[in-house]
């Protein structure tokens, strides 16, 4: 935390530098509005996630400390980059366009600790910027949670309805609004084309923050309670059936705002066999 602590005091009058460099930090956020407090840890974050580390791997480790603190002046739980109040806000996160360098998925992390789940910036090197997003007029999708627990209060997976999304191929014509961001060059866009829906925008057109998915092949599906495995190549769609239903591995493979029109809200059937899908 003292590199990032030096890092921010380099402006003395941010509300960042006072942030960390108060005597009681990091209770010093107590004296801010909601909006203002999720928008300095977001910066922090921001600015931490553009220092140059020797191992990207080491990133969860460094910033341990700092995420420890203000989970306790915030409520917790926490962790991976997000806590349990806001916690749709701390997920829409991109790779930063100022910075002209991708995202690249790290895989190098050493066991007996957990790899952070790719809905997590920490799971990856690169400079990332948090998505802007208005502090009224947002209804956040209460579908998608993060199933913590007294046993497993950080738990790397997040529980959620996959929607289809239509007329991906013709996004962007004529509408200014929308647009998809994805976490690197090796991120492609399954077909079709699914997301998480992760908050609407209450307008005359509606929009739609999504997290951009695919079929999970991350690093690692251990953190989200698949097994004892460092690596899993590939996990296929159907992974085994329990007392919910049917469950599904997904992955995050970027970010966007599409219209609400394009995204497949379907009904669910009385008696159907539920699918539980988890992004790890």
């Amino acid at each position: 935390m003292r590199g990032l602590r030096r890092l921010v005091l380099t402006n003395e009058n941010s509300d960042k530098a006072a942030f960390l460099g108060d005597a009681d930090f990091p209770s010093y956020a107590d004296r801010w509005s909601k909006g203002k407090r999720i928008k300095i840890i977001q910066g922090l974050y921001e600015q931490y996630s553009a220092m140059g580390l020797t191992y990207a791997r080491d990133r969860p480790a460094a910033i341990r400390g700092l995420e420890t603190r203000l989970v306790k002046t915030i409520g917790g739980p926490g962790g991976f980059g997000i806590f349990r109040q806001h916690m749709h806000r701390y997920l829409l996160w991109m790779q930063s366009p100022a910075s002209g360098l991708g995202l690249e998925r790290v895989t190098d992390f050493v066991p007996p600790s957990t790899p952070p789940p790719s809905w997590s910036w920490m799971a990856y090197s690169g400079e990332i910027k948090y998505v802007d997003v208005p502090g009224v007029g947002v209804e956040w999708d209460a579908s998608l949670i993060w199933p913590y627990s007294e046993s497993d209060p950080t738990p790397a997976r997040l529980e959620a309805p996959v929607r289809d999304i239509v007329d991906i191929e013709g996004m962007g014509l004529g509408d200014k609004e929308a647009w998809i961001s994805m976490d690197g060059p090796h991120a492609t866009i399954s077909k079709p084309a699914k997301c998480v829906v992760v908050g609407i925008l209450k307008s005359e057109t509606p929009y739609c923050w999504v997290l951009i998915v695919g079929p999970g092949d991350g690093p690692t599906m251990r953190g989200a309670g698949l097994g004892n495995l460092n690596v899993i190549p590939r996990v296929k769609a159907r992974l085994r059936r329990n007392e919910k239903g049917i469950l599904k591995a997904w992955q995050r493979l970027g970010v966007g705002m599409i219209k609400k029109t394009q995204v497949v809200f379907e009904p669910e059937s009385p008696g159907s066999n539920r699918e539980l899908n988890w992004i790890v």
